[in-house]
């Protein structure tokens, strides 16, 4: 799988650079990276070109999906799309169109074929009033002073209980 990320990249480059999108080939590399466990991809802006990374979790994914990660992550080397805003989702619009992908700021796993990781809570959060329970892998600012907080559903108190 990882020795066909370069041509994988080439092609996606010559389909953006057909639907009229400005891609930035100079010192664009790609490869595979097994630490990356909550996005499938990501790019990474260097001071003589970008690095695309894809998610080891990717390898299991559909031919489809990976194509579509990777060209989510070259519209990031754009001018002007190293965000999700209006002119990264109009480059994305016109893929999404022309190839039948369906490139947007975030996928689930199930959208995209991939499955799902198995995550270790490390915390536990719970809602004192609807009891709806919140696992979290790190220790964040609503882990460390869940007072702070409010329940998305129901707006109840949060506690730590883990």
């Amino acid at each position: 799988m990882k020795d066909r990320l370069p041509s994988l990249l080439s092609e996606e480059i010559q389909k953006a650079c057909a639907v009229g999108i400005p891609v930035e080939t100079r010192c664009l590399s790609i490869r595979m990276n097994n630490r990356l466990r909550a996005v499938f991809g990501r790019c990474i802006r260097r001071e003589n070109g970008f690095a695309i990374e894809i998610s080891g979790r990717m390898a299991e994914a559909p031919e489809n999906a990976l194509r579509q990660t990777i060209a989510h992550e070259l519209l990031h080397t754009c001018p002007g799309c190293f965000d999700h805003g209006p002119l990264f989702r109009q480059y994305a619009d016109r893929l999404n169109r022309k190839y039948g992908y369906a490139i947007k700021r975030a996928n689930r796993a199930d959208e995209m074929g991939v499955p799902e990781r198995t995550r270790t809570a490390q915390y536990l959060l719970i809602c004192t009033s609807c009891s709806r329970q919140f696992p979290r892998e790190r220790k964040s600012a609503v882990v460390s002073h869940p007072q702070r907080y409010r329940c998305p559903h129901c707006g109840g108190t949060l506690r730590r209980v883990k």
